[in-house]
C-alpha cells in the first residue's frame, strides 16, 4: 500500500536565496492555499490512511512497543487491532494520529486492522521479527542480479519469512512525513533488484535465528555521508560549513546552470549526430532488421552466434552498448504437452522486447509501456503450435540506455494450467547484435542536468526524505556500506561518520546497533610502499568509529576488484556483517572481527605488533606475509619483512635500522596476507599519527 507523501515546510539555509527571490509569490501562494484548503475541507475529512511503512507482508520489530500512525478525519476516533492487541486514540486537528501497541514476541502471520467510523483498512500476512535498515551508497544498493552467482542466488531465493522493503527515492531539503514503498516476501520474482548485501546479510541471520527478518533498503549510489546526516548536526559544526556553502552556491546558480546545461546539451546532440528533439541519453530504435534476416525463424542457422548465460545484463557479459540484441534458444516440447496452451516466462527485460516462437510473434512489451524494465514477461504459446518436438524461441531486446538484456528470472516454459513442472531455460542462449552504439563514458551520456533542490547529494537530502520519515517504525539495527564518495575528505569523515550515527541513534535510541563495511581494495594493485592514500585514510576513519558502542566493522580489503568499484562478492560482505550482528546484537559466541591493531613495541631494529581479535591464532596467506612497511624518524617508508611470532607480528627492514612506525595495507589496493584462525582478515592500520593527505579537505 503506497501513500502520498505529506511534506512539512521547514526551510533550510540552502533555500534562503530562493525564498528571498520568491517572497511575494510565496505570500500569494499562501493566501490561495488557505482559500483552497477551506473549499476542500470536506474532502480531507474522508481520509483514512496508514503511514508509508505499513503494507501487507510487513515485518514489525519484536520486543519493542509497536507504533502505528497515519491520517484520518480531524478529531476522529481510530482503533488499531493487531492479533489480540487493541488500542484507540483520536486524530489531531490536522488529521494525524499515532497509536502505540504493546511489544510482541516473534511470530505471525497476523492481521492489522485500522477502524475509524465506517472506514477501515486491513493488512494481512504481518510477521513479528527483527527489522534491519540497510543503507549507504552504490555498494549497498548493488542488486542481487549483479552479484556473484546471481542466477543461482535468484533461483533459490525462496524465503517467505524474509521480507524486503525498498524506500522510494525522494531527496528533499525539508522534512518529509512519509516514505513510499511496499513490503514483499523474498522470492525469485522479488529479489533480483534488491540490495545484495542486505539480502545475504538477512538470509544468514534468518538461518541462524529462525526469526522473521525484515530488510529496509534506503541506499542511493554515489551519495556522501552528509546526505544522510541531519541539517542541525551539519549547522552546529563549523567544519561542515564548506558542505553547506557548496549547496548554497549550487542553488543560487541553478537557473544559470540549467541554461548552461541546455546549451551544452544542444552541442552534444549535434556532435553525436542525434536528432535535436531526442535526449542524447536515449537511443532511438531504428527498426527490426533482424526479422527481415530470418533471425526469428525455426530453421535459421545460428551456430556462428556467440552464447550468453541468461538471465544477465549484457553489460556483465562485456557488451557495453545500447541497442538491439537477438537471443535464440532451442526447446523441446514433450508429447504430454502437445496441444496445450503453454506459457513462456522471460523474467524482467531491460527495456523492450518482441518475442517469437518458431518465427511467429507471441508477445511484445514496447516503448509505450511504462517502467517496462520492471515487468515480468509472460507470453502465451497457442495450443495449435505447441506440437511435440523441437522449437525455437527468439527474443529481440532493445535497450535505449543504461543496462540492457534479459536480466532476471524466472526463464521457463510450461503448460498454462500448471499441471507439470516447468522446463528451465535459464542457461546458455545464442545471441547476435542487430544494431548498437557504444555507451557514453559518462553513462547514460551527455551533460548532467542540474537537479537543484532535488539533488540527492545535497546535505541532509536523504536524511529528510528517506531516513527520518522511516521513524517511528522500530528497527533492530543498521548495516552500512558507504565511504567511497567521502574518500577525498577522509579526515573530515572521522567526525562526520560518528555524528551521522549519532543522528540515527537520536531517532532509534542509543542502543541501536550499527555495523559497517570498510572500503574494499580498488584500483591497480600496489606492491611498493606508499605514503598517501585517501582510501586508506577513509578506512582509518571507519575504524575509528568502533569507539562507539554496539558497532562492528566488516573488513573487505581482500575481496575487492582492481577494475570495479563495485566488487561482485557481496556474499562474503553479508556474511561478515552478519557475524558482527550475531555477536553484538544477538549475543552469540561467534568470532566477528579479524586481527585488529592494538599497539607496538620497538625492539632494536624491529617492531613487534600486538593485536586484538586473534581468535584461533594469527596466520598468513601466501608464501610470506606482505603489506607491511616501516619508517624511521625520516618518515621514509620501506617495505618490511614480517613474521608471525605467537600472537604478534615482528617486522624489520635492512633499510630502516631504527624504525619508529609501521603501516599495514596502507594503499587503495594493497597486498594483504594477515588473518586470524577464523579466516577473517586484518583491517589496514598504521601506528603513526603523521599528517594525513586529506587533513585540510572540507
Amino acid at each position: 500500500m503506497n501513500h502520498k507523501k505529506n511534506e512539512k515546510v521547514r526551510p533550510s539555509n540552502c533555500l534562503t536565496v530562493k525564498l528571498k527571490k520568491n517572497a511575494f509569490l510565496m505570500g500569494l501562494a499562501l493566501t490561495l492555499t488557505v482559500f483552497v484548503a477551506r473549499t476542500v475541507r470536506a474532502d480531507e475529512q474522508a481520509v483514512l490512511s496508514l503511514g508509508g511503512m505499513f503494507s501487507d507482508h510487513a515485518v514489525i520489530q519484536r520486543d519493542k512497543p509497536i507504533i502505528v500512525w497515519g491520517k484520518a478525519s480531524p478529531e476522529s476516533e481510530i482503533t488499531v487491532t493487531l492479533d489480540q492487541t487493541k488500542s484507540s486514540a483520536k486524530a489531531g486537528a490536522d488529521g494525524n494520529w499515532r497509536i502505540e501497541l504493546s511489544a510482541m514476541k516473534a511470530g505471525g502471520p497476523y492481521e492489522i486492522t485500522v477502524q475509524s467510523g465506517d472506514k477501515s483498512i486491513k493488512l494481512s500476512d504481518i510477521l513479528i521479527g527483527d527489522v534491519w535498515l540497510c543503507s549507504g551508497q552504490s555498494n549497498m544498493q548493488m542488486a542481487v542480479r549483479s552479484s556473484n552467482n546471481a542466477q543461482q542466488e535468484i533461483a533459490t531465493a525462496d524465503y517467505p519469512n524474509i521480507r524486503i522493503f525498498r524506500v522510494g527515492n525522494n531527496p528533499s531539503l525539508v522534512h518529509v512525513d512519509e516514505v513510499e514503498g511496499q513490503w514483499n516476501q523474498v522470492s525469485p520474482q522479488t529479489i533480483p533488484s534488491f540490495s545484495a548485501v542486505g539480502y545475504f546479510f538477512g538470509r544468514e541471520l534468518y538461518k541462524e535465528t529462525n526469526i522473521p527478518i525484515g530488510l529496509i533498503d534506503n541506499s542511493w549510489g554515489g551519495m556522501p555521508a552528509e546526505s544522510y546526516t541531519s541539517r542541525a548536526t551539519l549547522e552546529a559544526d563549523p567544519d561542515y560549513k564548506p558542505i553547506l556553502d557548496r549547496c548554497e552556491r549550487a542553488l543560487a546558480n541553478f537557473d544559470k546552470d540549467v541554461a548552461d546545461y541546455e546549451k551544452e546539451m544542444a552541442e552534444y546532440e549535434q556532435k553525436k549526430g542525434l536528432p535535436a528533439e531526442a535526449p542524447p541519453k536515449y537511443m532511438t530504435d531504428p527498426g527490426n532488421s533482424g526479422l527481415n534476416k530470418g533471425w526469428a525463424e525455426h530453421d535459421f542457422d545460428d551456430t556462428a552466434w556467440k552464447t550468453m548465460k541468461l538471465p544477465m545484463l549484457w553489460e556483465d557479459a562485456g557488451l557495453k552498448i545500447d541497442g538491439a540484441v537477438w537471443f535464440r534458444k532451442s526447446v523441446s516440447i514433450p508429447p504430454e504437452w502437445a496441444g496445450k496452451e503453454l506459457t513462456l516466462s522471460l523474467g524482467q527485460i531491460d527495456d523492450f522486447d518482441t518475442t517469437y516462437f518458431d518465427g511467429k510473434q507471441i508477445g511484445d512489451t514496447h516503448g509505450g509501456v511504462e517502467e517496462s524494465y520492471m515487468i515480468l514477461r509472460k507470453y502465451p504459446i497457442p495450443a495449435d503450435v505447441a506440437v511435440a518436438g523441437s522449437h525455437v524461441i527468439a527474443v529481440r531486446v532493445f535497450d535505449h540506455f543504461g543496462g540492457g538484456g534479459i536480466y532476471s528470472g524466472p526463464i521457463q516454459i510450461k503448460p498454462s494450467d500448471d499441471s507439470v513442472k516447468p522446463t528451465d531455460l535459464a542457461s546458455d542462449w545464442r545471441y547476435q547484435i542487430e544494431v548498437s552504439r557504444p555507451q557514453p563514458a559518462n553513462s547514460p551520456g551527455g551533460p548532467r542536468k542540474p537537479l537543484g533542490d532535488k539533488a540527492p547529494n545535497n546535505p541532509a537530502a536523504l536524511w529528510n526524505g528517506m531516513t527520518e520519515p522511516i521513524h517511528p517504525f522500530a528497527v533492530k539495527g543498521v548495516i552500512w556500506y558507504q565511504g567511497e564518495s567521502n574518500a577525498g575528505r577522509a579526515y573530515q569523515y572521522r567526525k562526520l561518520f560518528t555524528e551521522m550515527i549519532g543522528d540515527w541513534r537520536k531517532l532509534w535510541g542509543d542502543d541501536l546497533p550499527f555495523f559497517f563495511v570498510q572500503l574494499a581494495n580498488f584500483t591497480k594493485a600496489q606492491t611498493d610502499p606508499g605514503e598517501q592514500s585517501a582510501w586508506a585514510e577513509l578506512r582509518e576513519a571507519q575504524d575509528m568509529a568502533l569507539k562507539l558502542p554496539l558497532t562492528a566493522l566488516a573488513a573487505a580489503i581482500d575481496i575487492g576488484d582492481a577494475d570495479d568499484i563495485h566488487p561482485k562478492d557481496k556474499q562474503t560482505v553479508g556474511h561478515r556483517l552478519a557475524l558482527g550482528a550475531l555477536a553484538i546484537a544477538y549475543g552469540k559466541p561467534v568470532v566477528y572481527q579479524g586481527p585488529t591493531y592494538d599497539s607496538i613495541k620497538i625492539e632494536g631494529d624491529a617492531i613487534r605488533i600486538f593485536f586484538k581479535h586473534t581468535d584461533g591464532g594469527l596466520k598468513g596467506k601466501g608464501d610470506k606475509l606482505t603489506g607491511f612497511v616501516i619508517a624511521g624518524e625520516d618518515k621514509q617508508w620501506r617495505r618490511a619483512d614480517a613474521v608471525i611470532n605467537g600472537e604478534t607480528v615482528v617486522v624489520k627492514s635492512a633499510e630502516v635500522p631504527r624504525p619508529v612506525a609501521v603501516r599495514y595495507g596502507w594503499a587503495n589496493n594493497p597486498p594483504v596476507s594477515l588473518y586470524n584462525g577464523k579466516d577473517l582478515p586484518a583491517p589496514p592500520f598504521r601506528s603513526d599519527d603523521w599528517p594525513a593527505s586529506t587533513t585540510n579537505n572540507k
